[in-house]
């Protein structure tokens, strides 16, 4: 799947919706919005085996903003990674 988006996007349950329908297990981007693409993937029930981004979740504003949302969510920039699962999983 690779999906882009305007930059005046502010939903984006649809793609999120669309990498959970096809199984994605990582997902990749860029920029400071990436906390609302987190946001989306938790509303659907959506937790990737990874959420990388590139700059946006090495802000420490991104984890006091989502707390447990950014468990397992990393940044390319500081290539930080929280020890914790976007959501539990089950075997």
């Amino acid at each position: 799947m690779d999906e882009s988006y305007a930059s005046d996007t502010s939903d984006f349950t649809p793609i999120m919706s669309k990498a959970k329908r096809l199984g994605a297990e990582v997902i990749t981007g860029g920029g400071y919005i990436n906390d609302e693409i987190t946001k989306a993937a938790k509303s659907v029930g959506y937790s990737p085996r990874l959420m990388m981004w590139a700059i946006g979740a090495s802000d420490p504003n991104f984890r006091r903003e989502l707390g447990e949302d950014a468990d397992y969510v990393g940044a390319t920039r500081t290539g930080r990674c929280s020890s914790r699962p976007l959501a539990t999983r089950s075997s």
